[in-house]
């Protein structure tokens, strides 16, 4: 009876191959993933929406200094307001170094404007000022707290189901914050656990290189590992965002 139907299978393989690929899909078990009805997985890889290839980061061409404050508006839609050519460069730097991700459908429109060192918040969305980021002195800090406040911007301006909070919730109910900070949020500036998590989560997705911390009060810091350690967090970033 075996032998019977190995010859069944092998005479099906032959008059039509996809029978055996159907054969072989159903033995395959997918991981799950958070998601809702209705939704795309997680996993899934989203839409290109720009002209930069999704996944192949770019270096920022070199453009005279008079240039930089028009440039990046003009590329980027960002208006920044009050910074000096350093910090204008090290943004064009960062933008251009996350240009082939979805970010900027998020955040264009918004207007950055300087303020004093380690005094950054986001105030509001596209009307007006969007954020403040401090004029810190060191260039890695800077562009990380950058992406932080424009990490608020995606989450308090633009659709919850565009950027799937729910799906952000839930992984933020199972993994908790990525940072110390992201968990202590309230104790250290009074802001909202939640919220500063989410920021920090996309902040480190566009910065997985950086041993830096967005605020100083955490007694024990450890740069965070979105992949490795915080599998849905990083998940929920890169459905938003694409791959960086």
């Amino acid at each position: 009876m075996k032998i019977l139907t190995y010859i069944l299978i092998l005479l099906s393989f032959l008059v039509s191959p996809t029978i055996s690929l159907v054969f072989a899909q159903e033995s395959v078990k997918s991981n799950p993933v958070i998601t809702r009805v209705g939704d795309a997985p997680l996993d899934q890889k989203p839409q290109v929406s720009n002209s930069l290839q999704l996944g192949v980061r770019a270096t920022a061409p070199d453009i005279p200094d008079a240039a930089l404050e028009g440039a990046i508006k003009e590329k980027f839609g960002i208006t920044m307001r009050n910074y000096g050519t350093r910090h204008l460069r090290w943004a064009w730097e960062k933008f251009w170094d996350v240009s082939h991700t979805k970010f900027f459908d998020y955040v264009r429109g918004s207007t950055i404007f300087a303020s004093v060192p380690r005094d950054s918040s986001q105030v509001g969305c596209f009307k007006g000022v969007s954020v403040y980021v401090g004029t810190y002195q060191d260039e890695t800090l800077f562009k990380l707290i950058l992406i932080h406040e424009l990490g608020h911007v995606i989450a308090n301006c633009n659709n919850r189901e565009q950027i799937r909070w729910s799906d952000y919730l839930r992984a933020h109910a199972v993994e908790k914050g990525v940072t110390w900070y992201g968990n202590h949020a309230y104790e250290c500036t009074k802001s909202n656990n939640i919220s500063e998590d989410f920021a920090e989560t996309i902040a480190y997705y566009l910065n997985p290189e950086t041993k830096l911390q967005t605020v100083l009060c955490s007694p024990d810091y450890h740069p965070p590992n979105l992949r490795e350690d915080f599998p849905l967090h990083y998940n929920v970033a890169n459905y938003i965002l694409g791959n960086y």
